[in-house]
């Protein structure tokens, strides 16, 4: 969301239907969890998370001073002191999360849950992919996908934390693959249909964003999600607080957690079973009947008021 054209928006009267997390809003009750700044290294993770909890809502406030800037500029109330106000403007607000996932506070109203919107490219299918996913598995298959977003040293830890490992990989970069360590039980493309693959994997390691987590929580499969900005934490925080997966964080990460993480079979088992239970109650994706009922909601706004002079 662009607080920029919303403000265009709002002086045309154009309707502005916003889908965003429920994460991020202010009245949900998940953890804070400090993103990979490059101090956090520097400090260490319990004194950088200390000083992002004492400091959160100075953040907030110094966020919200250029939105309001703008906001006044043309005419139009400030969303107070809490830049998230931003991210929940709309005429009708749908998340495209599972509420069980994230817990709501009672919501306002034109505030709605819709369910997760998946997306996944099609592309060209490598070579390897009939024999890996489709062949008879003799060992456990592991998707991994960090994104455009992912450090590419994260995923290279990744990779040598696979090493070895009695598991088979099928792995996305979403970029160039030069110059990475591929162990031999990893096969790489740049980009592989998620979706199916998702299907395909016993487990998913994906860089903790709502779209990679519901795509594999989806399908009932265990996460993995390796975070590093504050979207992706705040979303990680939320699917680990309910059982269906694991935070780890891109930058401290070393292959020896992955060594860890990924052959333990109770952790995954506990995912499987929390998540095909959330997945019963929620459904897969967004419902067009929850999206239906949002819109219906939905009533024109009147005209907006200014304090420009004529």
């Amino acid at each position: 969301m662009r607080n920029g054209p919303v403000v265009l928006w709002r002086l045309a009267q154009i309707p502005y239907v916003n889908l965003t997390n429920a994460y991020w809003s202010p009245l949900a009750r998940g953890r804070q969890l400090v993103p990979e700044f490059a101090w956090v290294r520097l400090l260490g993770v319990p004194i950088a998370q200390a000083l992002f909890r004492a400091f959160q809502r100075v953040g907030y406030m110094h966020h919200a001073v250029p939105i309001n800037r703008i906001r006044r500029k043309h005419g139009l109330p400030g969303i107070g002191n809490d830049f998230r106000a931003a991210l929940m403007d709309g005429d009708v607000t749908c998340f495209a999360d599972w509420p069980e996932i994230v817990p709501p506070a009672p919501l306002p109203a034109g505030q709605h849950f819709i369910g997760p919107v998946p997306w996944s490219p099609t592309v060209a299918l490598p070579p390897w992919w009939e024999q890996r996913v489709h062949g008879v598995r003799q060992r456990p298959l592991v998707y991994l996908t960090l994104g455009s977003s992912g450090p590419r040293n994260a995923l290279q830890e990744v990779l040598d934390g696979l090493t070895g490992l009695p598991a088979d990989v099928i792995a996305s970069t979403a970029g160039p693959m030069g110059g990475l360590r591929v162990p031999a039980n990893v096969q790489v493309a740049e980009l592989l249909p998620g979706d199916a693959a998702c299907a395909a994997a016993d487990l998913v390691v994906c860089n903790g964003g709502s779209p990679g987590t519901y795509q594999a929580l989806g399908h009932g499969k265990p996460v993995i999600g390796v975070a590093t900005n504050m979207d992706q934490f705040l979303n990680m925080a939320a699917v680990e607080d309910v059982g269906c997966g694991r935070l780890v964080r891109s930058r401290s990460a070393t292959a020896a957690v992955y060594r860890r993480l990924v052959p333990a079979s109770r952790w995954q088992d506990s995912c499987r079973e929390h998540s095909a239970r959330r997945r019963r109650s929620c459904g897969d994706c967004a419902a067009p009947a929850d999206v239906r009922r949002a819109m219906h909601a939905y009533r024109c706004p009147t005209a907006v008021p200014s304090n420009r002079s004529p």
